[in-house]
């Protein structure tokens, strides 16, 4: 079937029934998941989806159906749906679809070896990271699960103010979280890669890394309470940058409901601080030429020099504010209506490694995982709980667990003293090196 064409003729029927405006959303897809656990393989899963998300606008209201049922019969039921829901939901001269100016350009992020791979060979790949886990460090005695995930999928959005696009993409990735032992003493460390590339896969890396942070942390105990220098691995800065990215959320910031909501134009962090969302890059997992509203996608300076540039729209908030939309519209599913998210939020690199960094420090935390997402986004306060190692004088000295990290974001922009040439994607559009932040609280014993 010609989905684009399909969408089209969908647009053109909901225009007919009464709509003043329509949209189609189209996913086709397969994705695989292939994990072992203990060498040998636990689970090889395949699934196919097919999906589809069909908005209208009547009156300035706005309704959304979706369906996995492509039907001629089931499609026209979702159209008088979804036109009778516009006309009972509130108006508003806001609500509408996007009217292309441009044609994007196309980007390559479809690896076709991603796709085409046969899975005795997906399946190596995780046998060689559970192995290489192994065999770095005789205090690694079991994996919880190690894994290979992969996604193609064909995305087609037409609209009834011209909009008619379509593109491919494929990603793939690979983790593993490994248990080291020590007598009685159990340490868990997680190893994890995202890429666009089948062949930039690296189990060997992944392994060692996760089997490095298991006995890195092993035998963790809390330290005392105080005020710390806090260095944080790129896998854990992703609840700090999480909060970022929603404090620049431009609904959210329309609302008040983010600590930076009146902060642009002005200083909120370290004068080394420089963070851009960039959804052209076709190395990373949230590129792709256009958003999930059919914009085309920007690489955008987001913090320069500590200064706050902006935030991110989709059409409805842009309207709202009278600027263009910023490309940042995500559907989680063909099921979901857009939301606002970072293409790839990502933190320029310093040029000093992770390890000068921490030579620096006389008494601090590295920080290798966090636990949970205790972030305010309306006061930015800040609270995770952490392990990792203990530095005294530049070195690794004790291992760290049940302790707590708590602060203010707005104090942890601004504390900002070093971050180092190490960015790595660590999922969720965060792209992130080691970070150095000159003091927060660890509370511990």
């Amino acid at each position: 079937m010609n989905y684009l064409e399909f969408a089209q003729d969908i647009v053109k029927k909901a225009l007919k029934s009464g709509a003043d405006q329509s949209e189609v959303y189209i996913i086709k897809g397969k994705e695989m998941e292939i994990r072992t656990a203990k060498m040998k393989i636990e689970s090889i899963k395949e699934a196919r989806k097919l999906g589809m998300g069909i908005r209208v606008i009547v009156n300035k209201g706005i309704g959304s159906v979706y369906t996995s049922n492509m039907k001629q019969d089931n499609i026209e039921k979702l159209i008088d749906e979804s036109i009778a829901l516009a006309r009972e939901a509130s108006e508003d001269k806001f609500n509408l679809f996007y009217k292309p100016c441009s044609v994007p350009k196309e980007i390559d992020i479809y690896d076709e070896k991603i796709e085409q791979t046969p899975i005795e060979e997906k399946v190596e790949i995780v046998r060689i990271m559970e192995k290489t886990a192994f065999e770095s460090n005789k205090m690694i005695t079991a994996s919880n699960y190690v894994s290979y995930n992969d996604e193609t999928r064909e995305v087609f959005i037409v609209n009834s103010n011209g909009l008619s696009y379509s593109y491919k993409e494929a990603g793939c990735g690979i983790g593993g979280e490994f248990i080291a032992t020590k007598g009685e003493i159990k340490q868990s460390g997680y190893g994890m890669q995202i890429s666009r590339s089948f062949d930039k896969l690296n189990p060997c890396k992944v392994g060692k890394e996760g089997a490095g942070e298991a006995c890195l942390s092993l035998g963790g105990k809390p330290v005392k309470t105080g005020k710390f220098s806090v260095v944080l691995k790129p896998e854990a800065c992703g609840s700090f940058l999480s909060g970022i990215a929603n404090a620049i959320n431009g609904r959210k910031c329309m609302q008040r409901n983010s600590f930076l909501w009146d902060k642009q134009g002005e200083k909120i962090g370290s004068d080394i601080l420089n963070i851009i969302d960039d959804g052209t890059n076709p190395e990373w997992a949230g590129t792709s030429p256009v958003d999930d509203e059919g914009v085309i996608k920007t690489k955008r300076e987001m913090i320069k020099n500590g200064v706050l540039q902006g935030f991110l729209y989709d059409i409805y908030t842009a309207s709202k504010k009278g600027i263009t939309p910023t490309g940042n519209a995500k559907r989680p599913s063909y099921a979901a209506d857009p939301m606002i998210s970072p293409n790839n939020l990502f933190v320029m690199p310093g040029d000093k490694t992770p390890e000068e960094i921490i030579s620096q420090i006389d008494e601090g935390f590295y920080i290798t995982s966090t636990i949970g997402f205790g972030i305010n986004p309306i006061t930015g306060d800040f609270s995770v709980g952490a392990c990792g190692v203990w530095i005294k004088g530049g070195k690794f000295t004790l291992p760290v667990a049940g302790v707590t990290i708590a602060s203010n974001m707005k104090e942890m922009l601004k504390n900002i003293d070093a971050i180092a040439n190490d960015p790595k994607e660590v999922g969720n559009g965060i792209i992130s090196p080691t970070i150095r932040i000159k003091e927060m609280t660890i509370a511990g014993e």
